[in-house]
């Protein structure tokens, strides 16, 4: 399990704030799981754009496990550090309904690359699920 802390950019704390009932504002963390590397092989990628690619169907069995009610991790969030090319991020947003942790890029790279001036672009950018979505349906 990994917790969403709130740090820097007050814009993208206050969007995801928007998501809680008033009690809740002052918790500064939320515990959320962590996928890790997902990668699908090629020739298994969706070939058509009617098709459910293998990828979609593994975050979505994902999705709706966590958010059943048979599981007890107490999550809220599914995370990705979803690397940084147009191909995988356009697979998250429009495919899965991710949406960027820090919407900003330069924003995102300010906050986590720390004292490593020399890098100009994240490899990877962070990205959430909500999974009350699901529970809403």
């Amino acid at each position: 399990m990994v917790r969403i802390v709130f740090q820097g950019a007050k814009a993208d704390k206050a969007r995801m704030m928007e998501r809680f009932p008033e009690e809740k504002e002052k918790i500064q963390s939320y515990p959320s799981v962590l996928i890790g590397r997902l990668g699908t092989n090629i020739k298994y990628r969706r070939q058509s754009k009617d098709e459910i690619g293998i990828g979609t169907q593994v975050i979505t069995f994902i999705k709706e496990w966590i958010a059943s009610e048979t599981n007890k991790t107490g999550c809220r969030f599914l995370i990705v550090d979803a690397y940084n090319e147009p191909d995988v991020i356009r697979f998250y947003q429009k495919h899965n309904n991710f949406e960027f942790l820090i919407e900003d890029e330069l924003v995102e790279l300010n906050m986590f690359r720390g004292n490593i001036k020399q890098i100009t672009r994240l490899e990877t950018r962070k990205m959430f699920f909500d999974l009350i979505t699901i529970k809403n349906n």
